[in-house]
């Protein structure tokens, strides 16, 4: 399913559906260009999860972890894999410790460069843009 997402408004309802349909547990690559809207993204799911602190890309401390006060979800940790050379690299995170645990949420931007160490169900969003339109895929 690809849904256009150009606006602010229309990538919030896009998250705020998304953040409805998590149950904790969730891995959810996020995949495409610089630009695209997956930082972005992820500012809106945290809104509605009730993350209160301010979002900003991991790129140069790699993750982040924020306290969530959800009935279900406890915690979004938030990786990017931009600079990482190896699945090794990012294993040596810790990522481990955070994937499939049943009270998280893993958004991992960049995450097509570490697809082989991703478990099986993580579900993939792929932003792309091309002029003003931004669009999103789920697969």
């Amino acid at each position: 399913m690809t849904q256009d997402i150009s606006t602010l408004a229309k990538l919030d309802v896009f998250a705020k559906r998304m953040a409805g349909e998590l149950r904790g547990g969730e891995v959810l690559a996020l995949e495409g260009p610089l630009g695209a809207g997956k930082t972005a993204f992820v500012q809106r799911l945290a809104k509605h999860l009730g993350v209160a602190e301010k979002i900003t890309s991991p790129t140069f401390t790699l993750m982040h972890v924020h306290a969530a006060p959800h009935p279900r979800i406890h915690q979004l940790v938030h990786f990017d894999a931009y600079r990482l050379k190896s699945d090794a690299e990012f294993t040596g995170l810790g990522v481990a410790d955070y994937l499939g645990k049943e009270n998280m949420v893993v958004a991992i931007e960049w995450a097509d460069k570490v697809t082989r160490v991703l478990p099986k169900g993580t579900r993939r969003l792929v932003f792309n843009h091309t002029g003003k339109k931004r669009t999103v895929t789920a697969t």
